[in-house]
């Protein structure tokens, strides 16, 4: 390993980072520190706790109504540093000041994010993130199809695919012979992850006698209270079998949450979620027409995942009733499941890619 400086700067460090982040640390040692804000873009995103905190917090002002973001960095010490990571997002003003001073001073900056805009490499704002882009010395996306696809426009930049990971090889787990009853929802409980439409499918579904699934929410967000207010209607049959778990942390919890479950579903776009669920050999039920987050691409139909019809209640209900009856043979596909996921979205592989864009430059 060499002698220089590493500095890595976030908007804000969410607790799904932990694991990645620490073996980060672990491989660049006493060479890298490490910066995040102490809000999301999001508020409803929780981040590291205090307890983890194995970097330095900086303030976060947020301006016109969120949609930028102006960071109080000590920015001599950014600019010192021999090698500087930072967000591939246009709407953070100090990430173009930090890139346009250190491309005058020689120092390269490394930029980590979507290789896109939610509208895709055709839309307009595209424009913008692309200067980010042309401006870094190495460029760090989140799936193998966003870096075939950025490379393919511009075939000049130096691209690392370092695919979203949540847990190590050796934390990814499917429980052989364990009772499997429950349909799980794991993610923030916002209108934009739809969590009413899966209660809405499920509720359908037990109007089947022969369904006797119960249906577990993990998380917070605005909607609870209103998904709360529904259940609280509903006879006391499907009433009992409904459970609002909140904020669940720590892989030993939600390993035991996975352990009883057949099939997880994410009702409105995937995110991290999808290959949380496949790290523990738990198919996923996935809308289909979403502004999907990367990691969809981990979605393999009819080997890990199936898709409902978005926002059609019936075909969700369909969906969770086939899985339910057929569990006991998507069972048998629990461990394929997780040595495909330990093989491509371990915190193992993500972490060393990232590293390897930073030192290897």
């Amino acid at each position: 390993m060499n002698n220089r400086k590493y500095i890595m700067s976030f908007t804000s460090m969410g607790d799904y980072r932990l694991e990645v982040m620490k073996r980060i640390s672990e491989n660049l040692n006493n060479k890298l520190t490490i910066y995040a804000g102490d809000q999301a873009f999001d508020p409803s995103i929780r981040l590291i706790n205090n307890n983890d905190m194995f970097y330095k917090r900086i303030k976060n002002v947020f301006l016109l109504q969120r949609k930028f973001l102006y960071q109080f960095i000590p920015f001599r010490e950014y600019l010192a540093c021999d090698v500087l990571l930072l967000d591939l997002n246009p709407r953070i003003i100090n990430v173009w000041l930090l890139v346009i001073l250190r491309r005058f001073l020689g120092k390269p900056v490394v930029v980590w994010g979507h290789a896109f805009p939610r509208g895709g490499a055709k839309s307009k704002s595209d424009m913008v993130r692309g200067l980010l882009r042309k401006l870094s010395k190495n460029v760090i996306v989140y799936t193998e199809s966003q870096s075939k696809e950025l490379k393919e426009i511009s075939p000049f930049l130096n691209v690392v695919a370092a695919p979203n990971a949540l847990y190590s090889k050796s934390q990814m787990c499917f429980v052989n012979n364990a009772q499997r009853e429950d349909i799980l929802y794991v993610g923030r409980l916002v209108k934009e992850k739809k969590p009413k439409i899966l209660l809405k499918g499920f509720i359908k579904a037990c109007e089947i006698i022969s369904f006797e699934a119960r249906l577990i929410f993990v998380g917070d967000g605005s909607e609870k209270k209103s998904l709360e207010n529904i259940v609280s209607t509903l006879p006391v049959e499907i009433r009992s079998r409904i459970f609002f778990l909140g904020h669940v942390a720590g892989h030993e919890k939600i390993s035991k949450l996975y352990s009883s479950t057949f099939v997880s579903v994410s009702p409105g776009y995937v995110g991290l979620s999808i290959t949380q669920s496949f790290s523990f050999g738990v198919p996923m039920i996935i809308s289909k027409d979403e502004p999907h987050a990367p990691e969809i691409e981990a979605a393999i139909e009819g080997e890990n995942s199936a898709f409902f019809s978005t926002d059609e209640i019936d075909s969700l209900s369909t969906q969770l009733l086939g899985f339910y009856n057929d569990r006991r043979r998507w069972v048998t596909k629990g461990n394929q499941i997780v040595h495909s996921c330990q093989r491509l979205y371990s915190v193992e592989v993500m972490a060393d890619r990232i590293c390897s864009a930073l030192v290897e430059i």
